[in-house]
């Protein structure tokens, strides 16, 4: 399986890094052969029919230069609109308002005939029907499960562990940074600003993390998980949206205060007061997400939320589910072509 790596950052870099690692395992396990060709970051894509080794491209990123600093690049949209690939993996970084240049890496592989593995919670919360469609109408496979809970299977749980069952509601936590404040303001007696600066050094937080504090990456992840669970059509508009920025209200010693991401009686991101005895109660950076289940009541999911390395290793859970559709594509043709 030919890989286009598009973005390299801290998920590109672990994901490269992760291929190289497990081809063994993934060749002997699934029957994959995993081979990384292009890797882009903003300067441009660096392409090698034989395949691209890690340390070729990462001790380059990790002197902090681009890599136009040391290879010849060409535009990372007409790397794409080769068709290089047989999955392009798309790691650029979150853009919540047009979801560029994002959405236009996803549309332009899928027009190309790639298939297409996003970590990328923008052109999902934002346009997830249109890509959808795309894909569909070309018969070609968008996997996402690195969208929500990085390396937490919450979208994988939904879809396999209950499946067979009707999920009617979930609520939960989804962002790692905001709980990672509200556990220090909330237990510790930190103030806000203080345990932002905190997150910031230990790399939980970016160096803006307005979109996690103010609710809008909770209702991105909130958005990708209706989507899924439900086959609707929501978009980032339709979320009822607030975070940290109105303050955090005062609890007693029994309670604490989550940004809760609601599925029902409408979707939206809010600070709630929970017990402290609420299995939703997580500390630090852990994500949890309660599913309401007809057959099976209350159902918990809970684990890291986002890192480079969790979130690669979404990515190769992807690749082995898309190994897996394609096979029952190319099964489902050949049965047809037989009749």
């Amino acid at each position: 399986m030919r890989i286009g790596i598009v973005g390299y950052g801290s998920v590109g870099k672990a994901l490269h890094q992760l291929i190289y690692e497990k081809a063994w395992d993934f060749k002997n396990k699934y029957g994959l052969v995993l081979q990384v060709v292009f890797v882009c970051d903003s300067s441009g894509c660096v392409y090698k029919e034989s395949g691209i080794s890690p340390p070729e491209t990462l001790k380059v990123k990790e002197a902090g230069k681009s890599l136009s600093s040391n290879f010849r690049v060409e535009p990372v949209i007409d790397t794409i609109k080769k068709g290089l690939v047989d999955v392009a993996v798309e790691c650029t970084p979150a853009n919540f308002v047009d979801a560029e240049p994002a959405y236009t890496h996803i549309i332009e592989a899928l027009r190309s005939g790639s298939n297409v593995i996003t970590t990328n919670k923008g052109p999902m919360a934002l346009y997830m029907p249109t890509i959808l469609e795309e894909a569909e109408s070309r018969g070609l496979v968008v996997l996402y499960s690195g969208t929500v809970g990085g390396g937490t299977p919450f979208i994988y749980f939904a879809d396999n562990a209950l499946r067979g069952n009707k999920i009617i509601s979930f609520r939960g936590i989804l962002n790692g940074t905001s709980n990672f404040v509200l556990s220090k303001v909330i237990n510790e007696g930190s103030s806000i600003e203080a345990a932002i600066s905190e997150a910031k050094r230990l790399g939980i937080a970016e160096a803006d993390p307005t979109s996690d504090l103010n609710g809008t990456d909770s209702a991105a992840k909130l958005v990708i998980l209706l989507n899924h669970v439900f086959e609707d059509k929501y978009t980032l508009k339709d979320v009822e949206i607030s975070g940290i920025e109105n303050g955090i209200p005062n609890v007693d010693s029994s309670h604490t205060v989550k940004l809760i991401a609601s599925s029902t009686p409408k979707p939206k991101v809010s600070l709630e007061v929970i017990s402290k005895n609420d299995p939703l109660n997580v500390d630090g950076t852990y994500n949890a997400v309660e599913f309401n289940v007809e057959e099976l009541g209350n159902v918990y999911l809970i684990g890291k939320g986002a890192g480079g390395k969790e979130t690669a290793g979404a990515v190769m859970r992807d690749l082995v589910e898309l190994k897996n559709r394609l096979q029952v594509q190319y099964f489902r043709k050949s049965y047809m072509r037989a009749l």
